[in-house]
């Protein structure tokens, strides 16, 4: 109990940091800023937990993944006000919600400079490549079924966490990583949060598609609980207490 006491307060005091480095007064004043997803930090604390890595490069790395992430996320938003709206011009707030995420993007930028750390900047900009081609995919709807969106979900909800993975030297851990990200995405869709299926391009026949989801969550549970007893040792945090974590953390 006290080590999971612990770990809570750690986070706690992560995503603190996170939302004093992402605050900028004006932005905030216009527009909502975008949660700092709790799954996903989670999953990368859970990484670094045992790395042999400084605890204030630690922290950096944390943060500048979940910047990036909060840019995407930014930036996505902008797409979804486009496909809500047809009126002919910009708004004020779509033009807010761009710069927002171009301010993010800077903000890890500047972080991984002041560690010197620029290996791990080409890391995330490879995986921000693969993201915003896998985006562009969905966009333009060029998959031929519901097993190739997923396969598509996969590359924009885990690429940033598989990069990190393969960086600290973990990359076993791979399709883990993208089993617990897919579910873990589809679990929020089925329960009315924001996900990549809403925020893009898309449009889905939800009953059909929920239906697909439960007739097929069945496989990537099945390899989660496989690879989890490999990983049980390492990675006990994410696969035995995550649910928790993203409760408590919630509240």
């Amino acid at each position: 109990m006290i080590r999971l006491h612990n770990i809570m307060q750690e986070l706690k005091e992560i995503q603190t940091l996170i939302k004093k480095q992402a605050h900028y007064h004006y932005l905030d004043k216009h527009i909502q800023a975008p949660n700092i997803d709790q799954g996903k930090l989670l999953l990368i604390y859970t990484l670094l937990t045992d790395c042999d890595i400084p605890k204030q490069k630690k922290e950096k790395y944390i943060m500048t993944t979940m910047l990036v992430q909060m840019a995407l996320d930014t930036h996505d938003l902008v797409s979804n006000n486009d496909k809500n709206h047809s009126h002919i011009g910009v708004s004020l707030e779509q033009q807010l919600l761009v710069l927002a995420g171009d301010y993010y993007s800077s903000l890890y930028y500047l972080l991984l400079s002041n560690i010197n750390d620029y290996e791990f900047i080409q890391i995330l900009a490879e995986a921000i490549r693969k993201i915003n081609e896998a985006k562009i995919k969905v966009y333009y709807q060029e998959f031929k079924n519901y097993e190739e969106l997923l396969n598509l979900a996969k590359t924009i909800e885990a690429s940033l966490y598989t990069h990190l993975a393969k960086y600290i030297g973990e990359p076993e851990i791979v399709s883990y990583i993208e089993e617990w990200i897919l579910i873990y995405t589809l679990k929020n869709y089925q329960h009315g949060k924001k996900t990549i299926f809403d925020q893009i391009y898309v449009d889905l026949d939800a009953e059909s598609f929920i239906s697909y989801i439960e007739k097929n969550m069945e496989k990537p549970m099945i390899i989660l609980r496989e690879q989890g007893f490999q990983f049980i040792r390492q990675y006990h945090l994410l696969i035995k207490h995550s649910q928790s974590f993203i409760d408590q953390l919630s509240n």
